[in-house]
């Protein structure tokens, strides 16, 4: 049985998940102790994969090639994917 600290603790946190973004989630699961990791990321219906994903970061290369089809793509508009 849940003591009524426990259950007003996760109460709260669902009130304040209603509206907020992964981003701010997130942060939200850091902050608290009393609960453990898995709990917190179920009251804020965040996986906890979600919680320890880490986005990668684009490639200098990519960037550079993403950059010149930009370039082709307004030097010419009406090339299409195929003159790419």
């Amino acid at each position: 049985m849940k003591s009524i600290g426990h259950q007003t603790i996760q109460i709260d946190w669902q009130k304040k998940a209603r509206d907020l973004r992964v981003v701010a989630r997130r942060a939200m699961i850091e902050s608290n102790q009393m609960l453990s990791v898995q709990e917190q990321c179920g009251l804020l219906a965040l996986s906890r994969s979600g919680y320890y994903y880490v986005p990668s970061q684009e490639t200098e290369l990519n960037l550079r090639l993403l950059r010149r089809i930009d370039e082709i793509n307004v030097e010419e508009p009406t090339g299409g994917s195929r003159m790419l």
